[in-house]
């Protein structure tokens, strides 16, 4: 019989069932916006500390009140819902305050840099559309007077515009809706039990993604977002975790092996429960490093991209396997999904490389005013509906989950000198 086990695992109607079954994601959240979320936190936890800086604390009653007077500014020089807000963004109370306040009144909220080059600034002002800048000191700076977006629903409305380096020509403004990052934080707070009674280290640059989850996480929970003037300060962070407490670190990877391996002898913490590590290879031998200082934590991979709402894919890191290469990278997220497809955006079987394509609801609206890049980059796929093409490539192992491989241009040069 010509028909082998090889060609029944390998058919198009295995695959395809291989790949539903993976991406069974669907989950119910409740339909909100990042400020609800906000919102309910200040309705229930208003004496709770929103905010620690050093010596600064605020609860969420005052962080609400601050920010009520950011969105009051912002109402009384014109903007509107819809329109985009330039924020330059500093590790301190009042950077928050204007983010929270921005959301109120409907805007979009843009990070931007205090120390990015002036062209740089002017760029994302401009590209963006920026209808006011905020710089957490002076009252709100008008800059242009285009017509905001035609807001029909808060939760399909833009919520941030995060602009990616832009490793060729201009930085990508990723424009993100409610509806997308929601998801991610609520899935992330139901999966890990994020709660009031956690104290998250905000390491990332706000004008980084993971910053988003770090703030959101925090106020949409009870939460207390524990800011640091310098996360390249090893003996102060650790210091710092040791004495607030910290339960929730989310880094990339390179950022936490420096910790570890500059730690003083004998230290051990036992407050710390959940470290999120993403944007980068993790070191096989990094979990059992973090476990030997934390031992009361979780290691978790998770991957993804900027323009899918921070996350689509994880991996809880329980044991490191002899034989593993890498960390797995995983298994969707909730109402995500990824698929390895090949160059005629057919499924791939397992053991066929391909390259990662993401799916479901954390995909962004696109590149904001780029319709050639969101043209290259999202594409509309005739089964499996909008995607965003990573440029990653990876394969479904038998263990139905999926392997990361990297970037094509760095494994051809891998394989060019060998």
């Amino acid at each position: 019989m010509g028909y082998n086990l090889f060609e029944k695992m390998n058919s198009e109607a295995n695959v395809e069932r291989i790949y539903a079954q993976y991406n069974a994601t669907d989950k119910q959240f409740q339909r909100c916006t990042l400020v609800d979320l906000f919102n309910k936190t200040v309705e229930k936890y208003p004496d709770n500390i929103a905010i620690k800086n050093g010596s600064e604390i605020i609860t969420y009653d005052e962080l609400n009140e601050k920010a009520k007077k950011v969105a009051s500014d912002l109402k009384t020089v014109g903007v509107q819902p819809g329109d985009r807000v330039g924020i330059i963004v500093s590790r301190k109370i009042s950077t928050l305050a204007n983010i929270i306040g921005s959301l109120m009144i409907g805007a979009a909220y843009v990070p931007i840099e205090a120390e990015f080059p002036e062209e740089r600034k002017v760029f994302i002002v401009n590209n963006s559309k920026c209808k006011a800048l905020l710089d957490g000191q002076n009252p709100p700076e008008i800059y242009n007077t285009v017509n905001a977006e035609n807001i029909e629903d808060d939760f399909e409305a833009t919520a941030y515009i995060i602009y990616t380096s832009g490793s060729t020509g201009h930085p990508k403004g990723v424009e993100i809706s409610n509806k997308s990052v929601v998801n991610t934080i609520l899935d992330m707070i139901d999966k890990f039990n994020i709660n009031e009674k956690d104290k998250i280290l905000g390491l990332s640059s706000m004008c980084f993604d993971l910053s988003v989850f770090d703030i959101f996480a925090s106020f949409s929970t009870g939460a207390t977002l524990v800011q640091i003037e310098d996360p390249r300060d090893v003996s102060e962070i650790l210091t710092l975790i040791e004495r607030e407490g910290i339960t929730i670190t989310n880094s990339i990877p390179s950022t936490m092996e420096l910790y570890v391996n500059n730690s003083r002898e004998g230290y051990t913490n036992d407050t710390l429960r959940l470290s999120l590590l993403s944007g980068d290879w993790i070191a096989l031998n990094l979990p059992d490093k973090i476990k030997r200082l934390f031992p009361n934590c979780n290691v978790i991979s998770l991957g993804g991209a900027t323009e899918a709402s921070i996350w689509s894919i994880y991996y809880p890191i329980e044991h490191v396997e002899d034989d593993w290469k890498s960390i797995p990278y995983g298994y969707p997220l909730s109402n995500q999904k990824m698929y390895i497809l090949n160059y005629e955006h057919k499924l791939c079987p397992y053991g066929i490389e391909g390259e990662i394509y993401i799916g479901g609801q954390g995909i962004a609206k696109g590149y904001i005013n780029d319709e050639t890049k969101t043209k290259e980059a999202f594409i509309e796929h005739r089964v499996f509906g909008r995607l965003y093409k990573t440029g990653d490539f990876g394969v479904m192992t038998r263990e139905n989950y999926i392997q990361f491989l990297g970037r094509r241009i760095v494994r051809l040069s891998f394989m060019d000198t060998e």
